[in-house]
């Protein structure tokens, strides 16, 4: 076998290294590829399925906060229409009051003035409850 032959044989093996490393490379490259789309799509999966969560909930949220104003606003609605009724309604208990005075007889014996005492007392109480209520919204 001659100096050509030899050298003609290196190379080839050169070629032949060469082409093989390419190959790695390639093999390589394409694992890469799948690793990246494997991690794109979970990627994806998390981020889409924590998007469609946080929609879901952020709706509901929504819906809770209308009905919660809706009742917030029918509540002050309620204390307004108390208020207004408190403020006929002393006046008629006072006169009462007036007249047992000069009748000389006690105001309990004067028929409804009990009830009218305990709703005078019971929605005192609950319209200050009402409105203790709504500051904390």
């Amino acid at each position: 076998m001659g100096l050509n032959e030899v050298f003609q044989k290196v190379a080839d093996i050169e070629r032949n290294a060469t082409e093989l490393a390419s190959h790695k490379i390639d093999l390589g490259l394409v694992d890469d590829i799948k690793t990246a789309i494997q991690k794109g799509e979970f990627a994806y999966e998390d981020l889409n399925d924590s998007l469609i969560s946080h929609a879901t909930i952020k709706k509901q949220f929504d819906e809770i906060l209308k009905k919660s104003n809706d009742s917030y606003d029918k509540v002050q609605k309620f204390i307004m229409q108390a208020q207004k009724w408190d403020q006929e309604s002393t006046p008629v208990y006072k006169k009462i009051t007036d007249a047992s005075k000069d009748l000389g007889i006690a105001k309990e014996q004067i028929n409804g003035v009990g009830a009218l005492e305990k709703l005078i007392g019971n929605i005192g109480k609950l319209r200050g409850e009402a409105q203790r209520v709504l500051s904390q919204q």
